[in-house]
């Protein structure tokens, strides 16, 4: 026991020394609530983690190295709230302390440079993923996400070097490339994948544009896939509107509501989506609709679509804590087979 205790205040002894050499933080958020979905085979109710944002718990700190250059660090990991397991796994029985992001940077005068374990520039996930300006209901809330109106991954990849620019009038650059797996760099589940954004901010006015290209090679399921997405927002005095547009070619893995067909071959398409965020109540209210379509690369007779119709209300109980309710319906057709369903849920996020 003695040993124990001793170990434990030489582990924190450690922590503290470093915490006066640097700006350290310990951080994370819990969310956790219930949810119903009915669709036309399932109706369940169940209690579900992360509907809002995943919960996590995380450590990241900076260190001022002089002329202008800093070093810093994030060290993020999700895990299920409603059970205790963890979010994110590598494979089966190979769970990742650090799932959501693993990242060392440089930053200076020339930006900021990345390397590790990072969400796609294309996603709103992590510290350079940029597009939470596309949709008020962002890549969370389930059947409402926005990665289900486009083609686009939005997604976190290993072994990634990442940029972001100094802002020039407004602009910001960011680049990223995934370099694959360590134990093979053109893994099926791990594909090496390049991605280019930008985003313009000028008073009320957002703009976002991003190219990303997938490399699926050792999957021989597809050509080489691309998806590019143009889009923003506009804030007013009483709603901010957002809409975006993508059109994607070879993609696969397309999340569809359902599974009727589309992730077992590569699609070429498009998706659309419009929505609205209107302050109202002590709160916020939103709405959303989006559509997209597809067709297999290879066979032009398969095709699927996907419409949904999102409504939600978040509210604020304190600077930490947020409380939400959100509804979805979606139809999706494929091929022969189509179904429709929606879903409700409601829970509260407490940040620390």
């Amino acid at each position: 026991m003695m040993k124990k205790t001793l170990a434990a205040v030489a582990v924190l002894g450690a922590f503290a020394g470093s915490a006066m050499a640097a700006d350290v933080t310990l951080y994370g958020r819990i969310d956790t609530g219930f949810m119903y979905t009915d669709t036309n085979d399932v109706s369940k109710f169940e209690m579900k983690s992360g509907q809002k944002n995943g919960s996590r718990w995380g450590v990241k700190g900076t260190e001022d190295l002089g002329n202008g250059m800093k070093v810093g660090f994030i060290l993020e990991g999700g895990f299920n709230s409603d059970d205790g397991t963890p979010a994110q796994a590598k494979s089966a029985g190979n769970e990742r302390l650090f799932g959501r992001e693993a990242t060392l940077s440089l930053y200076g005068d020339f930006g900021r440079i990345a390397a590790g374990r990072i969400a796609s520039v294309a996603s709103d996930s992590g510290s350079m993923g940029i597009f939470g300006d596309l949709d008020p209901f962002g890549t969370s809330y389930n059947y409402a996400a926005m990665t289900n109106k486009t083609g686009s991954a939005m997604t976190r990849y290993d072994n990634v070097l990442g940029y972001a620019s100094p802002k020039f009038g407004g602009v910001q650059i960011h680049a990223q490339y995934a370099m694959g797996d360590a134990a093979d760099n053109k893994a099926v589940g791990n594909a090496r994948y390049g991605g280019v954004a930008a985003n313009y901010k000028a008073g009320a006015l957002t703009l976002l544009a991003s190219a990303e290209h997938y490399d699926y090679d050792n999957a021989k399921a597809a050509d080489d896939g691309m998806s590019f997405i143009v889009g923003g927002n506009y804030k007013t005095d009483f709603a901010t509107f957002y809409g975006f547009a993508n059109y994607f070619q070879d993609i696969t893995g397309v999340g569809e509501t359902f599974g009727l067909g589309g992730k077992a071959v590569a699609v070429d398409g498009y998706g659309v989506s419009f929505a609205a965020a209107v302050p109202a109540c002590g709160g916020k209210f939103m709405a959303s609709v989006g559509y997209r379509d597809m067709e297999a690369s290879e066979d032009s007779s398969a095709e699927g679509n996907r419409m949904s119709g999102s409504v939600g209300f978040e509210y604020a109980l304190s600077k930490r804590t947020t409380a939400y309710v959100v509804g979805t319906y979606v139809k999706e057709e494929w091929k022969d087979a189509d179904q429709d369903g929606y879903q409700i849920g409601t829970g509260i996020v407490h940040k620390f």
